[in-house]
């Protein structure tokens, strides 16, 4: 036949050979080009892989960090309320001393003039006496 040296020996053009015809420098491509295929494929799956593995670990993370976050929320209210609570009886303490120290201090004042007129009384019984 004239163009045999194009096709693959072993293959006709009739489809004997399941359909398929090669040329002989079309062959060398098309390995190549299964072969790069091949590597595709195997490289996507390994991405893919990757990407579910990584996706895995991200939900695990997420939720680890939801569950750290409901923690934090409930240790940071637990502080905000002892917070509260120190702060409250703090300004009760504040405000019982402050009580406190004015009664103290009109007590003083109120035994200071006490004191004052019973000196005055003793001074003017003192003065009578040595007339």
């Amino acid at each position: 036949m004239f163009f045999n040296h194009w096709f693959k020996p072993g293959r006709d053009i009739t489809g004997a050979g399941a359909g398929m015809v090669y040329f002989h420098w079309l062959g060398r491509r098309s390995d190549v080009k299964r072969a790069r295929e091949q590597t595709l494929k195997k490289r996507t799956q390994a991405l893919r892989s990757s990407l579910e593995a990584v996706m895995a670990e991200s939900s695990a993370r997420g939720r680890r960090t939801g569950e750290l976050t409901r923690e934090l929320t409930r240790a940071h209210s637990s502080v905000a309320t002892a917070y509260k609570g120190a702060r409250r009886k703090y300004q009760e303490q504040l405000w019982l001393l402050d009580r406190q120290m004015v009664a103290m201090k009109e007590r003083h004042s109120m035994q200071i003039s006490g004191l004052k007129n019973e000196l005055r009384e003793l001074e003017n019984k003192r003065a009578e006496t040595t007339l």
